[in-house]
């Protein structure tokens, strides 16, 4: 004898609700894709801005400085290389939490190896960097893993040059100023 099944309305069977669980969740997961890559993209623009401002008032600075005739004031003008170096460590502890995410996101959902932020992060900083991410996520608790990511080194893809120069930037206003102020006997303020 044939059993019928009864479709009451409203009512959805067990292999139609699998699948839209599936769909939900591949959807979820897609928006949170996007939105780390949105909130990735919103913080190194701002950080394009801030080193930008930073490296236009050290010059503008420096500028007005010469034009004065103060030693002294390039010597100020030193806080803003030095502001950039602080600029650039927060910039990891704000991205690296987003770099993470999306990194384990993409390698659970697409696969080893593939995804744009993989690419990305082994292009910049290096396949090191993106295994010391992936790691991470053995780490049982997500406190104790907070933790392991704030000691990763972050080493911009220029290995450092970035840092150098703020510090050269820096040494080398305070340099200008002593020597302008003792061999060209400027005023100092």
């Amino acid at each position: 004898m044939k059993r019928e099944s009864k479709h009451v309305p409203g009512q959805v069977s067990n292999d139609h609700s699998v699948r839209g669980e599936q769909q939900t969740g591949n959807k979820l997961i897609e928006i949170e894709l996007q939105e780390a890559f949105v909130t990735f993209r919103t913080q190194f623009n701002l950080l394009v801005q801030v080193i930008a401002a930073l490296m236009a008032a050290n010059v503008a600075f420096l500028g007005y400085a010469l034009t004065l005739g103060k030693a002294g004031v390039i010597a100020i003008g030193a806080i803003f290389p030095l502001g950039l170096l602080v600029a650039l460590s927060r910039a990891h502890k704000l991205m690296a939490p987003i770099l993470y995410s999306t990194l384990i996101l993409e390698e659970t959902h697409l696969g080893p190896q593939t995804g744009v932020m993989y690419d990305f992060l082994s292009y910049v900083h290096g396949q090191d960097y993106v295994s010391r991410l992936l790691k991470l996520r053995s780490i049982e608790g997500i406190e104790t893993r907070r933790k392991a990511l704030r000691k990763i080194p972050f080493v911009m893809g220029d290995r450092g040059v970035i840092r150098i120069v703020c510090w050269l930037a820096a040494v080398g206003q305070i340099t200008l100023t002593v020597v302008l102020w003792r061999v060209f006997h400027w005023p100092l303020l």
